[in-house]
Protein backbone atom coordinates (compact mmCIF):
# COMPACT_ATOMS: atom_id res chain seq x y z
CA UNK A 1 0.00 0.00 0.00
CA UNK A 2 1.57 3.50 -0.96
CA UNK A 3 1.84 5.94 1.65
CA UNK A 4 -0.75 8.22 2.22
CA UNK A 5 -3.50 5.82 0.65
CA UNK A 6 -6.83 4.86 1.76
CA UNK A 7 -7.60 0.92 1.41
CA UNK A 8 -10.86 0.32 0.88
CA UNK A 9 -13.04 -2.69 0.36
CA UNK A 10 -15.41 -1.76 -2.85
CA UNK A 11 -18.65 -3.52 -3.62
CA UNK A 12 -19.89 -2.85 -7.16
CA UNK A 13 -23.59 -3.95 -9.08
CA UNK A 14 -22.48 -4.45 -12.85
CA UNK A 15 -25.64 -5.86 -13.02
CA UNK A 16 -29.08 -5.45 -11.15
CA UNK A 17 -30.81 -7.87 -12.67
CA UNK A 18 -30.66 -11.50 -11.02
CA UNK A 19 -31.40 -15.26 -13.03
CA UNK A 20 -32.83 -16.82 -9.39
CA UNK A 21 -35.69 -16.59 -7.66
CA UNK A 22 -35.03 -17.11 -3.94
CA UNK A 23 -37.87 -17.39 -2.16
CA UNK A 24 -36.43 -15.24 0.81
CA UNK A 25 -33.82 -13.00 -1.14
CA UNK A 26 -33.57 -9.58 0.85
CA UNK A 27 -32.55 -7.53 -2.53
CA UNK A 28 -35.61 -8.73 -5.19
CA UNK A 29 -37.10 -5.06 -4.67
CA UNK A 30 -33.85 -3.68 -6.56
CA UNK A 31 -33.37 -5.90 -9.10
CA UNK A 32 -34.30 -4.56 -12.64
CA UNK A 33 -32.56 -5.01 -16.18
CA UNK A 34 -30.34 -2.31 -15.65
CA UNK A 35 -26.74 -2.78 -16.03
CA UNK A 36 -23.51 -1.00 -15.55
CA UNK A 37 -21.49 0.58 -18.18
CA UNK A 38 -17.77 0.21 -18.70
CA UNK A 39 -17.29 3.95 -18.90
CA UNK A 40 -19.20 4.60 -15.99
CA UNK A 41 -16.92 2.00 -13.78
CA UNK A 42 -14.03 3.13 -15.23
CA UNK A 43 -14.76 6.71 -14.39
CA UNK A 44 -15.33 5.54 -10.66
CA UNK A 45 -12.44 3.37 -10.82
CA UNK A 46 -10.35 6.66 -12.11
CA UNK A 47 -12.02 9.00 -9.35
CA UNK A 48 -11.00 6.35 -6.64
CA UNK A 49 -7.70 6.63 -8.04
CA UNK A 50 -7.12 9.82 -8.10
CA UNK A 51 -8.85 10.57 -4.30
CA UNK A 52 -5.70 8.20 -3.40
CA UNK A 53 -7.77 5.45 -2.49
CA UNK A 54 -6.28 1.95 -2.79
CA UNK A 55 -8.50 -0.93 -3.59
CA UNK A 56 -7.75 -3.75 -1.26
CA UNK A 57 -10.78 -5.43 -2.33
CA UNK A 58 -13.30 -5.10 -5.20
CA UNK A 59 -16.16 -7.11 -5.05
CA UNK A 60 -18.81 -6.98 -8.58
CA UNK A 61 -21.71 -7.88 -7.29
CA UNK A 62 -24.35 -7.66 -4.26
CA UNK A 63 -27.93 -7.33 -5.17
CA UNK A 64 -27.45 -9.12 -8.65
CA UNK A 65 -25.94 -11.60 -10.74
CA UNK A 66 -22.53 -9.91 -12.59
CA UNK A 67 -22.51 -12.66 -15.08
CA UNK A 68 -25.55 -11.02 -16.92
CA UNK A 69 -23.89 -8.31 -17.78
CA UNK A 70 -22.07 -9.33 -21.15
CA UNK A 71 -19.54 -6.94 -20.98
CA UNK A 72 -18.10 -8.85 -17.85
CA UNK A 73 -14.72 -9.77 -19.34
CA UNK A 74 -14.48 -5.93 -20.31
CA UNK A 75 -14.40 -4.94 -16.69
CA UNK A 76 -11.89 -7.36 -15.61
CA UNK A 77 -9.94 -5.58 -18.47
CA UNK A 78 -10.56 -2.26 -17.08
CA UNK A 79 -9.55 -2.93 -13.85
Amino acid sequence: MERGSVPLWIWMDLSAACNLACRDCYTKHVHTSRLLSTDHFALVLEKLNAAGVTIEKLHLNWRGEPLTNKRFGEFLRIR
